[in-house]
This record gives structure tokens, sequence and C-alpha cells, in this order.
């Protein structure tokens, strides 16, 4: 191996490179936890009701989240950050003026969830789909 003394890499550009991938590790980590804060939670609503629904409301302590005029088969997501611990209240109104209610499941704070609610002519069904700790 040939080795010259007088040739030095460009430290310059080596750090220029350091920095820049340095606040570009910092900045996805910003985005990350922006977007995907621990608490958080996705709701799943699937109508397979056969009828339009005209409302759901879906309560979770403080935060409301309603969806309007679903059609038979549609499938709607929502994504909110759980302050503290609670339940879901879920009100569904169909176009002619039924209404079905559901009391259920247990948000703990401090994890990450997904639950799919579906909704039939006669009910309303609530399954725990994931719950991660972070």
């Amino acid at each position: 191996m040939i080795k010259n003394d007088k040739i030095k890499p460009p430290t310059m550009i080596y750090k220029a490179v350091y920095i820049s991938l340095l606040l570009s590790l910092l900045a996805v980590g910003f985005l990350f936890s922006i977007l995907f804060p621990a608490g958080a939670g996705v709701i799943l609503v699937h109508n397979e009701s056969g009828l339009v629904v005209k409302d759901v409301v879906i309560m979770a302590r403080t935060t409301k989240i309603i969806t309007k005029n679903m059609q038979n088969d549609e499938l709607v997501s929502a994504f909110f950050k759980k302050q503290d611990e609670s339940g879901y209240e879920v009100t569904v109104t169909f176009d002619s003026g039924k209404m079905l209610t559901l009391q259920s499941g247990y948000l703990l704070s401090g994890y990450d969830r997904c639950d799919l609610f579906t909704i039939t002519k006669d009910e309303i069904t609530h399954k725990d789909v994931i719950r991660l700790r972070m």
C-alpha cells in the first residue's frame, strides 16, 4: 500500500455530512413522536347493517369522534390521543331514526390501541384489535 502524507481527507465535508445526518435523524425522531405519540388510539367503524347510518358518535372521555352518512359496508377510521383512563360510549343513529348505544372497553393511559366497532341493524359490537405498551 502506498501512503502519501500530503493527501488529507476533506474534513469539512465529513463534518458537514455528519452534522446533516445527525440533524436528519433528529428530525425523523421528532416527526415520529408527533405522528405516533404514546397513548394514541385508532378507531375503526364498519357499517354492516345493510342501511345508511346517519350519525356515529364515539366518546372516549373528553374526545368526541363524529361520523356522518355512513353507507352500507363503509369503513371509517379515526385517530385520537388518549388523555387518561376511560371507556367508549358509542351512539349510532340510522336514517330511520332508530338508535343503538354501546358502552364498552377500557382505555388505559400509556397504551396504544386499535379498536373495531361493527354496526349491524340490531347491535354494535366492539373488538379490541391490538394493544401495545409504549
